[in-house]
């Protein structure tokens, strides 16, 4: 990599062990998230990394949208974010190891706004829903939903609401413990 003096490499590509590492500083906001030369080298940096496996695919454009913040939160200029995606667009956009496959298991209006989630021995998703955050932090009404699948086609059927009122619920961890399982809350 050459460099002139008081430079540095915001991309940089090496093989590590018997992978490949591909890193990018650029990107933090929508400034270069729109920019087809940026959204190129993601997609060459990250066939490099993955060894070319990936198939090209024609992917849904992202659209951006001024968060709502609640009022007097912020002084300075808010950058857009993302808008979600459809179900079926994320799906488009994953990226699984070869020999691997995904699947939809759950979604909206089933599980809403899911910041974390962990599944149990018994095969049920634990989903912490983050129904305050960005627009109401602190409110308490976040929550933690248990998704089951009853009758046995993958996809998500019973969904039952294990603890709510929560404020600021960030993640969820399942572990047996003692006489039936339970999962920690963090």
């Amino acid at each position: 990599m050459l460099q002139r003096h008081g430079e540095e490499p915001w991309t940089w590509v090496r093989q590590q062990g018997k992978g490949r590492v591909f890193y990018t500083a650029h990107g933090h906001d929508e400034r270069c998230w729109n920019l087809e030369p940026f959204q190129d080298l993601l997609e060459r940096g990250i066939r490099w990394a993955a060894g070319d496996s990936i198939a090209p695919a024609v992917l849904p454009p992202l659209r951006y949208e001024t968060p709502l913040l609640p009022e007097g939160k912020s002084d300075l200029p808010v950058p857009k974010m993302q808008e979600p995606l459809s179900p079926q667009d994320t799906l488009k956009r994953a990226q699984v190891p070869p020999g691997f496959e995904i699947s939809l298991f759950a979604a909206e209006p089933d599980v809403v706004r899911p910041i974390a989630m962990c599944w149990d021995e018994r095969d049920r998703l634990w989903v912490v829903e983050a129904l305050d955050y960005p627009n109401n932090v602190g409110g308490g009404n976040d929550r933690i939903k248990i998704c089951e699948d009853r009758d046995g086609d993958g996809k998500g059927d019973k969904f039952t609401v294990f603890a709510n009122q929560i404020t600021l619920g960030t993640s969820v961890f399942c572990a047996l413990c003692g006489y039936s399982p339970s999962p920690k809350i963090f």
